[in-house]
């Protein structure tokens, strides 16, 4: 649970100087600023079940007077223990001495969790997916999904640059397919030739999409997801699916398009695991 009164960072932005110590506001929103340092960005945000793989939540009061004095790219310099916003009011300072770090970052799991994972494919293939993405589900869509969880005829290069930046929104679909079809490869940790060279494709590739489906993607190739991802996460590793409807469902409600695109992505990556061939599995054991 995320606890909008408490300020939240996600263990990949820890420490928070990591990336430098000066940045400028990159994007603004209603719940939500973008600060870009360097090539990358910090999101920060008052969410209460939703805490971005690159991002912090503070509380919502502080959240919109910095959202109200500020504009697109205005100073904002980073320290431990504080973020200091120059705006049209004056230095605007958030104090992170009190932080809680949130573990965002997955693990391979040891033994592939294929009861667990055939479980969730079942509830995933029931809501119909394919009918609620942001992408049509043409033939040429359905021809690469199928290489994807297939392996069949599959032309790696073809394949992601067909879906990096496609579809509308800061997060489009085919960005968010590709985090879900990453994050179950990532966990199961099979196919390791195979996803290396799909991560590598991904990453030569980051101008075909925006600046803020870049930040997700590159956390999604190092292992890094968003909390409630991670939950399902936690609940996978841990045997314990009492929970996955609502958890799955929680994942369905970010953004318009964005969770069904993602739990989308996150079907094709299970179907991908259990059809993996022998000769491109990893070193982990299946039950």
């Amino acid at each position: 649970m995320i606890n909008s009164h408490v300020v939240q960072i996600s263990s990949y932005i820890n420490p928070i100087t990591k990336f430098g110590k000066i940045g400028k506001i990159h994007s603004i929103f209603t719940h939500s600023i973008n600060i870009q340092i360097g090539y990358h960005l910090v999101n920060i945000g008052c969410f209460e079940n939703y805490l971005s793989c690159f991002g912090m939540n503070i509380p919502e009061n502080i959240l919109q007077s910095i959202i109200h004095s500020v504009g697109k790219n205005e100073i904002v310099k980073f320290s431990n223990d504080y973020l200091y916003f120059y705006t049209k009011d004056g230095i605007k300072k958030i104090s992170l001495v009190d932080s809680n770090i949130v573990d965002l970052k997955i693990n391979a799991f040891s033994q592939f969790p294929k009861a667990e994972l055939k479980k969730v494919l079942k509830i995933l293939e029931r809501k119909k997916l394919d009918q609620r993405i942001g992408l049509p589900n043409n033939s040429l869509f359905k021809t690469f999904t199928e290489e994807m969880t297939t392996f069949k005829n599959l032309n790696i290069e073809q394949v992601v640059t067909w879906l990096l930046g496609r579809g509308k929104g800061l997060t489009p679909s085919g960005d968010d397919i590709l985090c879900g079809y990453i994050f179950i490869l990532l966990l199961v940790g099979k196919a390791t030739n195979y996803l290396s060279n799909f991560i590598e494709q991904i990453i030569s590739n980051l101008s075909l999409t925006t600046d803020v489906s870049k930040a997700y993607l590159i956390c999604a190739t190092q292992g890094y997801v968003n909390s409630k991802v991670y939950q399902l996460y936690e609940s996978l590793k841990n045997h314990d699916l009492k929970n996955i409807d609502r958890e799955l469902n929680s994942i369905l409600n970010i953004g318009h398009t964005s969770g069904n695109d993602l739990s989308y992505g996150i079907e094709l990556g299970i179907l991908a695991s259990l059809n993996t061939p022998e000769s491109m599995k990893g070193a982990n054991n299946e039950k």
